[in-house]
């Protein structure tokens, strides 16, 4: 039997390759966890005003000040979701080991995760007061409040709304894969599902009622009609006597 080693070795390496995408991947979002949640305005970085610090506060260290102020810069409190997207990249890329590579569906996706880093970060520019933020950029960071006030200019605040809502969920969909639709029927399902045990449970607890309230009058009577027998078997008693 012959066998292609050149394919064998090729897909040996492009599997490592992969594996190794995984892990680096992964390593990338804890590390963009711990830079934002440790994030400090007075480190030194790209928009803050601690580029004359000498101490750096933030666990990730200069690299991570640097980071996490680009991110808040740009994305504002948005940039929280950084790390989930990191994740989902590395969870899809292990899912698909096995799969050969789409250079044009790795391209929409990417395309998908930055239209929802987009469009999210304008919809927290639009609907989070500045004033009640903390990032010196505001609440949807530079490029959230230049979308945002684009999009409000042009369709106004409802139709911006509108607008940006649908470029999140479709953006989510490219990112993702994930079906709005079968999410809704599926969530539908499952409400009636809940429904159903819930009319079933109600049921059950009534006619357990009715069966408890059944036996309490049963034994109720009983009582009733024993103290009579009881009273009956004196008088007679007595009588005799």
């Amino acid at each position: 039997m012959d066998y292609d080693y050149q394919s064998i070795q090729h897909s040996f390496l492009w599997h490592r390759i992969r594996e190794g995408g995984v892990i680096l991947l992964a390593a990338i979002g804890i590390f963009l966890c711990i830079t934002l949640l440790t994030f400090h305005a007075t480190d030194p970085g790209w928009l803050s005003s601690g580029v004359s610090s000498a101490t750096v506060q933030n666990a990730g260290g200069r690299v991570g000040a640097w980071c996490a102020d680009v991110l808040f810069g740009l994305l504002g409190y948005f940039a929280y979701t950084v790390p989930l997207f990191v994740f989902y990249a590395a969870y899809r890329l292990y899912r698909d080991l096995r799969t050969p590579f789409d250079p044009p569906l790795f391209l929409l996706r990417v395309a998908g995760g930055v239209i929802a880093l987009l469009s999210g970060s304008a919809l927290l520019a639009l609907f989070i007061i500045p004033a009640h933020s903390t990032l010196p950029q505001g609440s949807g960071g530079i490029l959230g409040t230049l979308i945002g006030k684009g999009v409000t200019s042009a369709f106004n605040l409802t139709g911006a709304t509108v607008l940006l809502i649908a470029a999140f969920l479709i953006a989510i969909t490219l990112y993702s894969g994930v079906s709005w639709i079968r999410l809704s029927l599926g969530f539908k399902a499952l409400s009636a599902h809940g429904a159903r045990a819930l009319r079933d449970l109600l049921q059950l607890q009534t006619a357990r009622l009715g069966s408890f309230r059944a036996d309490r009058l049963l034994k109720r009577e009983q009582a009733k009609q024993e103290k009579l027998a009881r009273k009956s078997a004196r008088k007679e008693q007595k009588t005799s006597d």
